[in-house]
């Protein structure tokens, strides 16, 4: 794949997740207890909700760097146990 096919679907995928309708989702127990409160604890909880939200993406961004970045270094220092059992067979 690309970078800029990468970067594209990363766009979308972070155009998604910032779109009004997924930042104002909230778990039903959050809407109870929104829905028979004032309207400043409602704002509050939304806040609140959108502080707490970028913590978790950066990490699952991290460690998903880390693991692009080490894809390959395993398989640079061993050889494959069947390329040694492929070559004999076509001797």
């Amino acid at each position: 794949m690309s970078r800029f096919k990468l970067f594209q679907s990363g766009l979308g995928v972070l155009s998604l997740l910032f779109s009004p309708v997924a930042l104002y989702a909230q778990c039903p127990l959050c809407y109870r207890a929104a829905a028979s409160a004032g309207g400043r604890f409602i704002q509050g909880l939304r806040d609140g909700i959108l502080i707490l939200l970028p913590a978790p993406f950066v990490l699952g961004a991290m460690v998903a760097y880390m693991a692009y970045r080490r894809r390959n270094s395993c398989a640079e220092d061993a050889p494959y146990p069947d390329a040694k059992i492929a070559s004999q067979s076509a001797d």
